[in-house]
This record gives structure tokens, sequence and C-alpha cells, in this order.
């Protein structure tokens, strides 16, 4: 009798530890799921080494463009709004007037607002990309020129 006690109250334990475990892998699988098709496929630092460029693409809508030592020996950050179409696979990258002030404000004076905007105009565009394994492809929709960035 004292034995078949034992197995009721084993029984009892393994059908909640089966039933935590279930509820756990259901969990488990609804964040995947979720986070595969609302997450943001580009973000992350992306370089393109043709034109010395970095793009850090943050979740949300904002992006660091980074132009290391390409202007004069001066290092150049510039912020960038952008919206992302992720039905259509587009993404469309704008620049403000207070970021490029900004940008000059923080180069204490060894840049001019015709190079940042230079070197902002290379990237502001819309654009179709492509993500395959750790490489990223933009091609601007208006002209069909193409950018191609690799993940670091």
């Amino acid at each position: 009798m004292f034995t078949q006690e034992q197995e009721v109250k084993r029984s009892k334990e393994w059908k909640v530890v089966m039933a935590i475990s279930s509820i756990l892998i259901i969990v488990i699988a609804v964040f995947f799921l979720f986070r595969m098709f609302h997450s943001n496929p580009l973000e992350g630092t992306w370089v393109n080494e043709e034109n010395d460029m970095t793009l850090k693409i943050k979740g949300g809508t904002t992006m660091v463009m980074e132009v290391p030592g390409a202007l004069d020996g001066n290092d150049m950050e510039l912020q960038l709004k952008y919206t992302i179409d992720r039905s259509e696979k587009m993404i469309t990258i704008e620049v403000d007037d207070a970021e490029i002030q900004k940008a000059l404000d923080n180069s204490d004076g060894t840049l001019t607002e015709e190079t940042v905007k230079n070197e902002a105009d290379q990237i502001t565009s819309s654009y179709d990309y492509s993500v395959e394994q750790d490489e990223m492809t933009l091609t601007e929709r208006e002209y069909g020129d193409q950018l191609t960035f690799v993940r670091k």
C-alpha cells in the first residue's frame, strides 16, 4: 500500500513536469516565430569597403553612418533616419539638417557643411534591400546603383 501511494505521487509529479515542459517549449517556439517575422533583418553593423563606410543600423528608425578618415583624415559620424517596408523589401534613408549641424559641431570645425552633405548624399535614397548570409545589397530604386555591405 505504501508503494502504491508513492506511485500515485510520482505520477502526479511527472504530469506537472510534463505540463511545465510543454508550456516552456510552446513559449520558446512563439518567441522565435515572433522574432523571425517581426525583427529588423538589417539590424547590426554593416561595412562597405568600397566607400569606406560603416552603417550601424539600430532597431527602430535610426542608423549611424561612420566614414573613418575619408574626409581629409577626419572621422565623420552622422545619424540618419530610415523607414523599412519588410513586405516590399525596401528601405528609405533620410538625413535631418539638425543631424548635419550636430556632425559639424562634433568635428570641431574640420568639416564643412558641403562635405558632410556630400557624404550623406551617398546613402540617402530609397533602396531595395537583399540580405544573404552576411552580405547586404542595397539597390537604388531610381537608378539601379548597388551598394554592397558585409556584416561585421
